[in-house]
């Protein structure tokens, strides 16, 4: 098996999307690569890979997740006499 002839901006490229499939943050890989504006490196050298998109997917699954709020009676139902909603403080 042999090494195909590549370029080094191919190489840039593809240590980017390594990088940035590691978890290493895009700024660091902007200044890795030199560039002035965060949206180069993000637009053009960052080639999402599936795994990634699915990680960030499964994120997303466990943050809405955690924000559903489990079911409760309603305060206003509660007559334990304990003050609850409805009781009046005397």
């Amino acid at each position: 098996m042999g090494v195909h002839r590549t370029s080094v901006h191919d190489l840039r490229h593809t240590s980017a999307t390594l990088l940035f499939r590691a978890g290493v943050d895009l700024n660091e890989i902007r200044a890795l690569l030199r560039h002035t504006r965060i949206a180069t490196t993000a637009d053009i050298y960052i080639d999402v890979l599936e795994d990634v998109r699915r990680g960030t997917a499964a994120s997303m699954d466990g943050i809405l997740g955690r924000l559903v709020l489990p079911t409760r009676p309603d305060a206003t139902e509660r007559d334990d006499g304990e003050g609850g909603a409805g009781t009046s403080a005397s």
